[in-house]
């Protein structure tokens, strides 16, 4: 439904600004190219994913992902 983070209570502001500053990274436009539009050999060469095999579309999407986020220490899970 668009949460991109969830927080508990009590936290701690160094921690929730952390997490603000990560939610915001991911939502910035990459300057250079858009991470949904790279092609699985643009992703091997940016994000140097080349011992992950396969060309399926979600394979392809949850690699976009990864990358997107790879810069982040953003916390993910894959399902």
């Amino acid at each position: 439904a668009g949460a991109a983070e969830f927080i508990t209570k009590p936290w701690q502001n160094d921690s929730l600004l952390q997490t603000i500053r990560t939610i915001l990274a991911l939502r910035e436009p990459e300057a250079e190219t858009d991470p949904a539009a790279l092609s699985r050999r643009q992703l091997d060469k940016q994000y140097e994913l080349r011992n992950i095999v396969g060309q399926d579309a979600r394979l392809l999407q949850v690699l976009r992902n990864v990358g997107q986020v790879a810069a982040t220490d953003a916390s993910v899970l894959i399902e």
